[in-house]
């Protein structure tokens, strides 16, 4: 079987106006390497106004990154290759593909509360991959993670974690 946590159902070039100068400009990450960890801990540790996340949550991000002497950080996925990523991602016919399973599916895109802006139009672009691999994936099974954000593993570990363990049951 296969878990698509919050992903695998769309398709960048799906976005309204799409290029992949706006797509990578939007999925660009924060250059963090040289950063102060004591910065890094703090803006990790600010209020995200829906959720707060937990400190073994912030340990589990933390594990992402070196740790320098001089007590700076450095992400061991470095810019460069987080954008070929989003390269690959760009590239990806996630439509085509879907049709060409054959395990059972389990999708497990998160809903933000009151999204706005960006996180609109993503949440639109899911809603239509939804609608798409319905379709073509009518067992697909669907368990939207309410009030959330992309990084439910960190948000609902038990909640995600009982889904999968049900999920695999029926394999």
């Amino acid at each position: 079987g296969l878990v698509l946590v919050d992903g695998g159902l769309t398709q960048l070039n799906d976005l309204p106006g799409a290029t992949w100068e706006s797509v990578s400009e939007r999925l660009e990450p924060p250059k963090l390497a040289g950063m102060p960890l004591a910065e890094f801990r703090e803006r990790l540790e600010q209020n995200r106004g829906d959720w707060q996340l937990s400190p073994e949550a912030i340990d589990i991000i933390l594990a992402n990154f070196e740790l320098h002497a001089d007590g700076t950080i450095s992400p061991h996925l470095t810019f460069e290759h987080h954008m070929q990523i989003v390269r690959a991602m760009w590239e990806f016919q996630t439509y085509e593909r879907l049709a060409q399973l054959t395990c059972p599916v389990m999708a497990v895109p998160a809903r933000p509360k009151n999204p706005q802006g960006p996180a609109a139009e993503f949440l639109a672009l899911k809603e239509r991959g939804v609608e798409h691999a319905l379709k073509v994936r009518p067992d697909l099974r669907l368990e939207w993670m309410e009030d959330s954000v992309h990084d439910i593993p960190l948000q609902h570990p038990e909640a995600l974690a009982n889904l999968i363990l049900d999920f695999s049951t029926l394999l």
